[in-house]
């Protein structure tokens, strides 16, 4: 079983999508794909495998997992994958599908590896189903990669919930984020019938959206959790960001 490499997330072409697609600035980016090490670590993939996202948001990990020499599907309700599909037209590897992950539009088995990148805790219910319907479209020993927030990490939720209040004051809109302890989503994956192989965590603290006050601060707030977090291993598992590697069996 391999698992993907933090280094190909730094591959140029990626980098400069998301900075397009995401409308951010590059060291925004850099430091998003940090904390999502713990995604890579977490996903067992080899060439050929056919791989899919569930909840892709824009899509760059659709665009990692075809770079590895897989066929990549990405699933998302919303439409921000587009743009990285327009970019990427000529991708024969890659492919996007609008669909709900309640109801997914593929027949059972389909896939050998199916992920989920913290995308559940978008969703204001039927958390069972969404895990359900990613065991469904997996084969037979096949895996399936799901993170998610970490509610033990009050760094993350209390920052959260700040940004909540800011969009709904400025945007007129509730930012819809839910928290996970790891007892309860291991549960949830017991009660499918998936068999959890690992779970980590990592992030002790860090916000993708920060408020612009506060851009300064956070930063070095993030650089020094991560410092600790490498010096420290069982701090991880208060990472903000923590995952679950499964087998269906």
């Amino acid at each position: 079983m391999k698992t993907l490499t933090t280094q190909l997330y730094y591959d140029e072409l990626i980098i400069e999508l998301l900075v397009t697609v995401a409308m951010a600035d590059k060291d925004e980016i850099m430091r998003y794909l940090r904390v999502k090490r713990v995604d890579l670590e977490l996903t067992p993939i080899k060439p050929h495998d056919v791989v899919l996202d569930v909840g892709c948001g824009f899509g760059q990990d659709c665009v990692l997992f075809s770079k590895w020499g897989c066929f990549a599907v990405g699933v998302d309700i919303s439409k921000d994958f587009l743009r990285i599909k327009k970019l990427l037209k000529d991708l024969a590897t890659l492919n996007f599908v609008r669909a709900s992950a309640f109801k997914l539009p593929f027949r059972d088995g389909s896939f050998d590896v199916v992920v989920s990148y913290s995308a559940i805790e978008h969703t204001s219910k039927n958390y069972l189903e969404w895990v359900k319907e990613m065991k469904r479209a997996t084969k037979k020993s096949g895996y399936v990669t799901i993170t998610t927030s970490n509610r033990l990490n009050v760094l993350l939720v209390i920052p959260s919930k700040i940004k909540n209040m800011y969009m709904r004051k400025k945007y007129k809109r509730r930012h819809l984020e839910q928290f996970f302890v790891p007892k309860e989503f291991r549960q949830m994956i017991d009660a499918v019938g998936l068999k959890m192989i690992k779970c980590d965590s990592c992030g002790l603290y860090y916000h993708s959206y920060p408020l612009t006050p506060f851009v300064k601060i956070n930063k070095c707030a993030e650089d020094i959790a991560f410092v600790v977090e490498q010096k420290l291993k069982a701090l991880r598992r208060l990472g903000g960001r923590m995952g679950f590697l499964c087998l269906n069996i």
